[in-house]
């Protein structure tokens, strides 16, 4: 049997859904959708019946009331076609079309792999927390800017309404870098939120079933290239697909040898999962997830006690593969190993700034600000400035080791791997992560 594990810890983080900064960039893109789809009827209104007399005039509809009040009555409702992307930073996190992460999902069970989370797969569709406060949020900025947007649509059309709407009102005299964003990250993902994608001119016809990807404000993303230029890697649904094959698993394959995901939490770990028998033959944490979990209380118990659940689900003779960032070179340098990174495409990185937070003079948090060059998406434009945060808790090479065999209760091998290649104390190449395997022996 072959098995692989991927937990996450549960930590509660106080994370904003949308500030008013971006939601009324949302609401401008909403609005200048609503307008050019009902701008393009020729449709007239009598007015006649309004005077005793019978007498009136013929107003088009592109420029009555009626259109006006239509559009702004149902505009909040639009926002609920949106979605939250995790996986994307600041307006960008809102948009229509599926996460990256949900369509994922999607595609595996697709494949006929088993998926279980928490969230029950017939309500993976509907209308998350987040969203539902966004469009509750539009409905206050739309009441309140109401008398500005009627005057944009009386005597400023041919106005932007982002600007006439968000950078002149909505936030006059604030941050107003978000009406500039643009989601830029993958290859025919047009989720730059109200950016409209100018469509050239081809002699080639469309395949049959081919469709324009581009809905509104945001599309679908696709899972074959990189993030942001960041990661390079393939989908989950290959990376699964290949593991299976590498143990002799090919796809597809019926139950049980097909791959089973399910969501827990590393400090109640026995209690969210179930083992099988003895427990698993492999169990593997990588990409320096272990160190995104904090140490909450200050002694390294919650770190001790994720381990331990960890190690209690490998089975005797089975194998744990863990890893984490060099911290040692980090706290002794101040600076990131000069390698090119094992996991992903490092050499789009312009900087990183490297700040360590003491506690009682010991290093409690190392946080790490990128600076990534994106590259251009369209022939000629020049290239972007990505910038982002990561903070971890910075474990030494000896200490971390320490935890592990304290973890199987010293019952275990231990060996340890720089970047995937052996590992010699005080060896000239500095590794970029550090892998233990650890044996259980009893």
């Amino acid at each position: 049997m072959w098995s692989l594990l991927q937990a996450e810890p549960q930590v509660v983080l106080l994370e904003a859904t949308a500030s008013t900064l971006c939601l009324c960039k949302y609401v401008a893109v909403e609005l200048k959708s609503a307008f050019e789809e009902t701008g393009k009827t020729k449709e007239v209104i009598d007015t006649k019946y309004g005077f005793l007399d019978g007498k009136g005039s013929a107003v088009k509809y592109t420029q009555s009331d009626i259109r006006l009040i239509e559009v702004t009555e149902n505009i909040c409702k639009r926002l609920l076609e949106y979605n939250l992307h995790k996986e994307r930073s600041g307006s960008n996190r809102f948009a229509k079309g599926m996460s990256e992460t949900f369509e994922t999902l999607h595609n595996l069970v697709h494949k006929g792999v088993k998926v279980v989370m928490d969230i029950p797969y017939e309500l993976w569709n509907e209308t998350s927390a987040e969203v539902a406060d966004l469009k509750k949020q539009c409905d206050v900025l739309v009441e309140e800017y109401e008398d500005v947007i009627e005057d944009w649509y009386r005597h400023h059309q041919t106005e932007d309404l982002s600007q006439f709407l968000c950078a002149n009102h909505v936030l006059k005299g604030k941050d107003t870098s978000c009406l500039a964003e643009k989601w830029t990250g993958k290859k025919g993902d047009l989720a730059s939120v109200g950016e409209k994608q100018s469509k050239k001119k081809s002699g080639k016809k469309k395949k049959k079933g081919q469709k324009d990807e581009q809905e509104g404000a945001a599309s679908l993303p696709d899972t074959g290239e990189a993030l942001e230029g960041v990661q390079e890697q393939a989908p989950l649904t290959h990376r699964v697909l290949q593991a299976g094959e590498a143990v002799g698993c090919p796809w597809p394959h019926p139950f049980p040898c097909a791959a089973v995901i399910e969501e827990a939490n590393w400090l109640t770990l026995e209690k969210d999962l179930e083992k099988p028998g003895d427990g698993f033959d492999a169990v593997i944490c990588l990409g320096n997830s272990f160190a995104h979990l904090p140490d909450f209380k200050g002694d390294q118990s919650d770190h001790k006690l994720a381990l331990r659940n960890i190690a209690s689900m490998v089975r005797p003779g089975g194998v744990l593969v863990i890893d984490h960032r060099n911290y040692d070179h980090i706290l002794a340098t101040g600076c990131a190993p000069p390698g090119k990174n094992i996991y992903y495409k490092s050499d789009l990185t312009k900087d990183i700034t490297t700040s360590v937070l003491l506690v009682n003079n010991k290093a409690h948090m190392v946080t790490l600000d990128y600076t990534v060059q994106v590259p251009p998406t369209e022939a000629g434009a020049d290239p972007e400035l990505s910038k982002f945060r990561l903070s971890y808790y910075p474990h030494r090479l000896e200490a971390f080791t320490a935890l592990l065999k304290g973890a199987f209760q010293g019952k275990c091998q231990h060996s340890v791997l720089g970047d995937f290649q052996p590992y010699t104390p005080g060896q000239a190449h500095v590794p970029c992560y550090f892998i233990h395997v650890v044996k259980k022996t009893g």
